[in-house]
């Protein structure tokens, strides 16, 4: 089967907050142009420090798709 991946990514602050459930109810996707993001392992490289981002990755095959959990990433200076 072939089976394809695409990789993306929404800035944590680029989301739609539902106050009245207390949940977040969507986030504003973009397809990550990293030279991993169709492949099974996204690589993370270049990004700028106290950078936060939520990821999710597409998985497709002939029988349709599935996405997976959004995992947030946060990237923090370096404390000397």
């Amino acid at each position: 089967m072939d089976i394809q991946y695409q990789w993306q990514y929404s800035a944590t602050d680029d989301y739609y907050y539902d106050d009245e459930h207390n949940t977040v109810v969507r986030y504003h996707w973009h397809n990550s142009t990293s030279p991993s993001a169709k492949t099974a392992t996204l690589n993370i490289a270049g990004t700028y420090e106290n950078a936060a981002l939520v990821y999710r990755c597409v998985i497709s095959n002939p029988s349709g798709s599935v996405v997976t959990q959004n995992v947030r990433v946060v990237i923090e200076k370096r404390k000397k």
